[in-house]
């Protein structure tokens, strides 16, 4: 039959590869397998086609070789592949269609209506199967490989079957490959490929028609497919918008600052608790009966109130009697006392932390009288329950003990259990017992102990314990008792059972010192310890109040959270006022003077006898030419001071006030007071003569003392004598006394009248320091109410008319009248001097210093000088243009105002940053740069204020002196010239000086003795002083150490060459005996070098000193802006000042003075030195007023001879009460006390005291000795990066101050292995050795000065010296890092800044939104006072992200266009809340506010714990005016206070 012609169309179709068009019809009849393929061959493994078969044969069997299993790549394979694929298209056709004639022929059947010959319908679709959809979906798609399909045929034993995988490979990133898989078993591997083709569609082929395309049979797997994915995007989107509202949420928090949350454990709140409660007690007083019958007859205001927040109206009542008031203005200390006192469980939810415990019972009512307070605790009647009792603890804890537990001993470790769990907070985690214990080891120790203590007083207690019987400092015999625990963990895992009691008496002090006593054996714990506590017994019982005594129990109050009325005495501390007590220091002068106004007139008489005697002996033996006392007086007769002997002694006698000025080397510093005592014993009232001569320096007062007695030919301590701080030297007969003017002020005290001192003189009026201004304060008050005291002031430059004028016309604000004043004048003899200046130096020396050299100049910043006038007016525009922008809408006047405009903050780095904080090099010296501000000329101009005639003519001399300097300079050679040039001046040259002495001896060698000098005056004689000795001035201690090593070491200056040297140093903390050296005449032939600093300008006479080495450099007490504190910094000496060390050459023969400085250098020297009143900061000078006066600073200081500034005193007063030195109201704190007795700067003396407070003293003594000299860092301009790589390498806990403790102890390590390990080091890690040596001594001096106070033990002192660290228990907590930095918040506070960390950002991952890391320029830094502040590039926290406090302490600042922080170290909330301002506690609104700054979220009982244990701390310092120890870091305050630190861990 011949085919019809759809079957011709149909094979015409197929031979040009067309399988279908569309619609078919219905007819069949072709044959499918005659069909030929004419159409392009598509590799089944990738996406090329081929025309010919066997191309695509090659092209497999090259490309896809590796392909295994069923993807091999012959070529029978291949063509059965694709056979397969044409005959499943047809197959499905053929099976579709039969199918639907199927379907036809039951509709049929079923219809008996329908037409027998209608034609079988045949629904339009493809013959595509889904693998081949999809190859050729992802073969049009970019970003997709050719599917690779991995199909899996499953074992017999699992009941076979095919499932199979597909892998959509990404052409560019393989990490986005997608895989789908079909999981459900499938008869042949191409169905489970076509299912797992369709799961793939459903998921990437949104765009297709797959509903039509697909064949029937797997459409139904598609809408599956489709179903689930509709659903996953569902979710997905859904999530997605949860998560964005999430991100929202966030970032809206994130801008709002939330409130630091503060927590406190149970553990620690009950520690706290009870320390309150031990530190005060209930006194009894009339009031209280009166206070009971205001309850009962009329309304408790109070008690309602309290009702109304939720407290229980039995602790209402308790706490109105408390407060002894009814009235509701009490709520505050009502709550407060209820917070201290009632048990968490009873306090209601707002005001408790938790409701974690019960039990405790507050006292409700007083005690009548038939129940005594007494009888609430008496003696129980039974036994076992009763010798508990006696070893001190509470009648109810005893019964309970003996009825939980069977023996007595038993009973006693339950109670003592209970000590230790509040000693330490491992107590519950010991193990019990030791499976290892010894015996033997035990009975050994017992048999020590009776060894040393002696078997009368040991006795052995049967079950294992020993008693001793202990003699207590109190007086009273007690008795130590020590129990093994059960199972022998004594003394390997636990410590013993204690007990220490007096058979009942005086419970409450012997409990005190066994809690005491645990704490010891805690700390001895793996250790035999019984004798230790033994040593320790004695003294720890004390009997603090009128109820240790008695033993009776009380209620204890806070006392400063309840008011006082007048009349009542409720509740009063164990201590006394601070304002109250005087210290021991200022109460032993006192009793000196009672001693000596106890002398009768009888004695008085016979005293001026004496000393009239003696005198008429001494002008004899004078007289004949015999003996010592002719000597010294034909010394006396050589000096001009003799021939003013009758001069000075009209004008003491003619008036009050007698202004001596005298010209260097006249003699008036030892002549002077012996006139006056001469006259007197000569007059026949030496036994009532007293005369007080003060000194600026110790050595001074020491040197003069001994030179009268020597003049005298008397011994130096009977009429002659000397106090300084630390030594003194007289007696009863002592009629002259040397002191220094810090000595005097201390006797004004304890004898502001001075009524049996009869003269007083003070020497070297002209230095103008703020001791010796204040003196002259002091005694213009004194002499107005005493007027038969005479006072006598003398200098060598002073100006007369000034002193003269202060004393005879007072301002009205000194509230005094003028006294009688005359002026004498004493004409003095120097030998001449001949002057040498830097430019002599180079050209004697050939000593030359070129531009690279470690002498020579660096490139400087050019700076702005600073003008304090210009500053202020400038700061008051400022301020005026802000108020003009926020009136007119465009500045913002809140906190975050730098938020929207500082935006490009971020990308400034180094900009504007002040550079005086990088040293260039580890030679310059340290100077104090002041903020400088940039104006413009214009505005300069016409800001700086006129100049007086005085400030014209000192220009018009500089200016003078500079052209001389020019011409000069001219003379000398083109060498010379360069090295002016190039040279800093600044710089201390050792090289230079060690040359110059050198070419010095030298030229005296070859030339003689006179060759450098000039030659002597016509008519003098000088004296012979054989090989002249060198004085040298250097700037302090570390430098002159420094030459002396460099002239030791020099190869210029050896024996052979220059003869032998004697090098001598003098400063001010050297020793008395080291000091009087300087004056010994050398032996025969040795020349003496003496290296001092300014000390030996006035007041010291070497007289063998021929040649004058000057510096030009002294060490003064200034204000350092950048660091806002007082630092000892290097400063050029004023020319007056040089002047006075050159005529220490000319004292007894022509000498010779080499200036280490150029002629235009002494030019640009102030002529004088400005009073230090005016030049310093004025926290130390405010102490010492308020320590010696109840008025005003600024009245006191007002009537000085120059007043400083109000705003200075205003800014001192300020800062004293940031400090807490000072109340609001003007007076002296416990720890102001401490300060005023300390010659630091006042927070870096806060801080000292506080580490030693703490026992973390070692580090706090490297910061303050790194705050107060030049930086332990330096950063070359050309080496920066590296520089703070090395700094950074040593931080640690986000710390400066840290990582300069690190520093240091890194450099002492190294100078334990030598001189090369210490130079390695310091350049590894670009530090300054100067600054290093500079902090090691300056670590001892404030060791020495906290020793004085009673603040650490001697042997800190000399552990120190020794090894280079104290160890004793003031370092016990040197390593622990938040202890550390409590004390810097105790020093530095209130200089705190907040740190704001930027909004959190959020990246998109797989598994969410994950919080982006903060970028550190993000972070943001606020201050109390100056808003916004930046971190210094050169911190070691600028590059941090994050931090885990929000809360920073610094130490130095500077303002330029931004204000810049650079020290600075991140700290707790604790530290801030125990060791910074003011503590107000919101009762009800559960915050806790530091200076209503620095705010926290607690509840109110938290907060009434921290405040009142600051109070304890108060306490505790006021405690140490009358009773310094050295044992601070064992009172219970301390402990709590480590305890609360131990919470943080920053």
């Amino acid at each position: 039959m011949a085919p019809s012609n759809a079957q011709k169309k149909a094979l015409a179709k197929a031979k040009r590869g067309i399988v279908s068009t569309g619609a078919m019809s219905s007819k069949s009849g072709f044959d499918q397998a005659a069909l030929q393929q004419n159409r392009d061959h598509q590799c089944p493994h990738c996406e090329r086609t081929f025309k010919q078969l066997d191309r695509l044969r090659m092209h497999v069997a090259r490309q896809h070789a590796d392909v295994g299993g069923e993807e091999t790549s012959s070529a029978a394979t291949v063509q059965g592949g694709l056979d397969g694929v044409k005959k499943g298209k047809a197959a499905l056709i053929i099976a579709e269609r039969e199918k639907l004639k199927e379907r036809a022929r039951l509709e049929r059947e079923s219809d008996p209506t329908a037409k027998p010959n209608a034609p079988t319908p045949f629904s339009r679709m493809s013959c595509k199967l889904p693998s081949v959809i999809l190859r050729e979906f992802v073969q049009k798609q970019k970003e997709f490989k050719s599917p690779r399909f991995r199909a899996k045929e499953e074992s017999a034993e699992n009941g076979g079957g095919w499932t199979c995988k597909v892998v959509l490979a990404d052409k560019h990133k393989p990490d986005k490959d997608k895989v789908f898989f079909w999981k459900e078993k499938c008869e042949t591997k191409e169905e489970a490929e076509h299912r797992v083709a369709v799961v793939a569609l459903a998921k990437i082929a949104n765009s297709l028609p797959l509903q039509r395309l697909l064949p029937t049979e797997y459409k139904s797997t598609f809408v599956e497919c489709e179903r689930l994915e509709a659903k996953r995007l569902e979710d997905a989107k859904n999530h997605a918008a949860r998560e964005e509202q999430r991100i929202a949420r966030m970032k809206s928090a994130s801008k709002r600052e939330v409130v630091q949350v503060l927590t406190m454990s149970e553990e620690k709140r009950t520690l706290v608790e009870t320390l309150l409660k031990e530190d005060y007690v209930m006194v009894s007083s009339a009031d209280d009966d009166g206070a009971d019958e205001d309850e009962e007859g009329g309304v408790n205001e109070l008690c309602e109130k309290l009702e109304s927040l939720g407290f229980v109206r039995e602790d209402a009542l308790a706490a109105s009697k408390a407060t002894k008031s009814t009235l509701e203005s009490a709520l505050d200390p009502a709550i407060s006392w209820l917070c201290v006192h009632v048990p968490e469980s009873r306090l209601p939810a707002l005001y408790a932390p938790k409701l974690l415990n019960d039990g405790g019972v507050v006292l409700l009512s007083k005690p009548t009288a038939s129940t005594s307070s007494a009888s609430a605790d008496a003696r129980p009647t039974n036994p076992t329950t009763a010798w508990l009792w006696e070893r001190g603890y509470d009648q109810k804890s005893c019964e309970d003990a003996v009825s939980e537990h069977s023996g007595r001993e038993d009973a006693l470790a339950h109670l003592f259990g209970r000590v230790l769990a509040k000693v330490s907070t491992e107590h519950a985690s010991w193990p019990k017992g030791d499976p290892n214990f010894n015996e033997e080891e035990w009975n050994e120790e017992l048999m020590a102990i009776e060894a040393i203590c002696g078997e009368e007083k040991v006795s052995r207690i049967q079950g294992g314990g020993v008693r001793v019987n202990v003699d207590t400092e109190v007086g009273i015999g007690g008795t130590l008792e020590v129990y093994l625990p059960k199972g022998g963990g004594y003394p390997c895992v636990e410590p013993p059972i204690i007990a220490y009691h007096a058979h009942g008496e005086s419970r409450e002090a012997f409990m005190r010192a066994t809690r005491e006593l645990a704490r010891i054996a805690v700390e001895n714990c793996g250790a035999p310890c019984v004798y230790t506590l033994i040593d320790a017994a004695p003294g720890l019982v004390k009997f603090e109040t009128r109820g240790d005594v008695k033993g009776a129990s009380k209620v204890r109050t806070p006392t400063s959270a309840l008011p006082m009325p007048k009349g009542t005495d409720l509740l009063v501390p164990k201590h006394a006022s601070a304002r109250e007590t005087k210290s021991v220091a200022q109460r032993t002068p006192a009793k000196r003077q009672r001693e000596r106004r106890g002398m009768s007139q009888a004695e008085m008489s016979a005293e001026s006898d004496r000393l009239r005697d003696a005198f008429d002996e001494y002008l004899h033996m004078a007289k004949k030419g015999k003996g010592d006392p002719f000597a010294m007086m034909t010394v006396r007769s050589n000096l001009p001071a003799s021939g003013s002997r009758e001069e000075v002694t009209r004008a003491v006698n003619k008036a009050s006030v007698i202004v001596l000025s005298g010209e260097t080397g006249c003699g008036k510093s030892t002549q002077v007071p012996q006139f006056i005592l001469e006259s007197e014993i000569a007059a026949g009232r030496g036994g009532q003569t007293n005369i007080i001569v003060t000194q600026p320096r110790r050595i001074s007062a020491i040197g003069l003392a001994e030179r009268v007695a020597a003049e005298r030919c008397e011994r130096c301590g009977d009429v002659v004598g000397y106090s300084v701080r630390l030594e003194s030297k007289q007696s009863a007969k002592t009629r002259l006394l040397f002191c220094t003017t810090g000595v005097l002020i201390r006797r004004l005290l304890s004898d502001p009248l001075l009524e049996n001192t009869t003269h007083v003189i003070l020497d070297e009026v002209h230095e103008r320091s703020v001791d010796s201004d204040l003196l002259l304060l002091l005694l213009r008050r004194v002499i107005a109410k005493n007027p038969k005291m005479r006072i006598v002031l003398m200098s060598a430059t002073a100006d007369a008319d000034l002193f003269d004028s202060y004393f005879k016309h007072p301002s009205p604000i000194a509230a005094v009248s003028g006294v009688s004043t005359t002026q004498v004048h004493i004409a003095g003899f120097t030998h001449p001097v001949r002057e040498y200046f830097l430019e002599d130096v180079f050209e004697m020396t050939g000593h030359t210093v070129g531009r690279g050299g470690p002498y020579a100049k660096r490139k400087q910043v050019r700076r702005v000088k600073s003008n304090e006038r210009l500053e202020a007016t400038l700061a008051e525009k400022a301020v005026k243009r802000r108020e003009e922008r926020i009136a007119l809408g465009l500045e913002r006047d809140d906190e975050d105002d730098d938020d929207d405009g500082d935006e490009d903050d971020e990308n400034e780095e180094g900009e504007n940053v002040p550079e005086d904080w990088d040293l260039v090099d580890d030679e310059h010296a340290y100077e104090v740069k002041k903020s400088q501000i940039v104006v413009d000329e214009s505005t300069a101009e016409s800001m700086v204020p006129m100049k007086t005639a005085t400030q014209i003519e000192e220009e018009r001399r500089r200016a003078d002196l500079l052209a001389e300097a020019s011409r000069e300079l001219a003379r000398y050679a083109p060498q010379t010239k360069s090295s002016i040039r190039n040279v800093d001046e600044s710089i201390i040259n050792y090289d230079a000086i060690e040359q110059l002495i050198a070419c010095i001896i030298r030229t005296e060698i070859e030339q003689g003795t006179n060759a450098l000098v000039p030659p002597p005056v016509a008519g003098t004689k000088p004296k012979d002083v054989g090989l002249g000795a060198f004085l040298i001035f250097m700037p302090g201690q570390f430098e002159i150490l420094r030459l002396i090593r460099k002239l030791e070491q020099s190869r210029l200056l050896e024996e052979r060459d220059v003869g032998t040297l004697r090098i001598l140093p003098l400063y001010g903390s050297l020793s008395s005996k080291d000091q009087r050296r300087i004056f010994e005449r050398s032996p025969e032939g040795v020349r003496k070098i003496v290296v001092a600093t300014n000390i030996a300008e006035t007041s010291v006479t070497i007289d063998d000193v021929r040649y004058v080495i000057d510096t030009g450099r002294a060490k003064e007490m200034q204000y350092d802006s950048l660091r806002g504190l007082s630092v000892l910094a290097d400063t050029w000496v004023s020319q007056a000042a040089s002047k006075q060390r050159r005529g220490r050459a000319g004292r007894t023969a022509p000498g010779a003075r080499f200036a280490m400085f150029s002629r235009a250098q002494f030019a640009n020297m102030s002529p004088q030195q400005p009073p230090e009143m005016l030049r310093t900061p004025l926290q130390q000078l405010c102490l010492s007023i308020k320590a010696m006066s109840s008025e005003p600073v600024a009245q006191t200081l007002g009537a000085a001879l120059s007043p400083p500034d109000a705003c200075s005193v205003s800014a001192a007063l300020d800062e004293l009460r940031a400090l807490r030195a000072l109340d609001p109201d003007e007076a002296l704190t416990p720890l102001g006390r401490h300060l005023a007795q300390m010659p630091v700067d006042a927070r870096i003396g806060k801080m000292l005291l506080f580490g030693a407070l703490l026992g973390c003293l070692d580090p706090i003594l490297t910061i303050a000795g790194a705050m107060s000299g030049r930086p332990l860092f330096f950063s070359p301009k050309d080496n920066r990066d590296a520089a703070d790589r090395a700094k950074r390498s040593l931080s640690a806990n986000k710390s400066d101050h840290l990582t300069m403790v690190a520093a240091y102890n890194g450099w002492a390590k190294a100078c334990e292995r030598g001189k090369p390990f210490e130079r390695r080091y310091c350049e590894e890690y670009f530090l300054s050795q100067q600054a290093l040596e500079a902090v090691r001594t300056s670590r001892s001096d404030y060791a020495q000065i906290l020793a004085d106070l009673g603040f650490v033990r001697r042997e800190y002192l000399s552990n120190m010296r020794r090894h280079g660290s104290g160890g004793t228990e003031a370092d016990s907590n040197s390593n622990v890092t938040r202890v550390v930095k409590a004390a810097l918040v105790a020093g530095f506070y209130p200089h705190v800044v907040r740190v704001k960390h930027p909004e959190t950002k959020y990246v998109q991952t797989n598994a969410g939104a994950v919080a982006k890391e903060a970028n550190s320029r993000e972070l943001k830094y606020y201050s109390k006072d100056l808003g916004r502040v930046f971190l210094h590039p050169t911190s070691v926290n600028f590059h941090c992200g994050k931090y885990e406090s929000r809360w920073i302490v610094y130490s130095e600042r500077v303002e330029t266009a931004k204000v810049y922080i650079r020290d600075n170290t991140m700290v707790g909330a604790y530290s801030l809340l125990l060791f910074g301002g003011d503590v107000s506690v919101e009762h009800d609104k559960g915050f806790v506010a530091v200076d209503g700054w620095a705010r926290f979220q607690a509840p109110a009982r938290i907060g009434v714990l921290i405040r009142e244990l600051r109070q304890r701390v108060d306490q505790l310092l006021s405690d140490r005016i009358n009773h310094p120890t050295a044992h601070l870091t064992s009172t219970p305050v301390v402990r709590a206070l480590l305890e609360l630190l131990a919470s943080e861990g920053h």
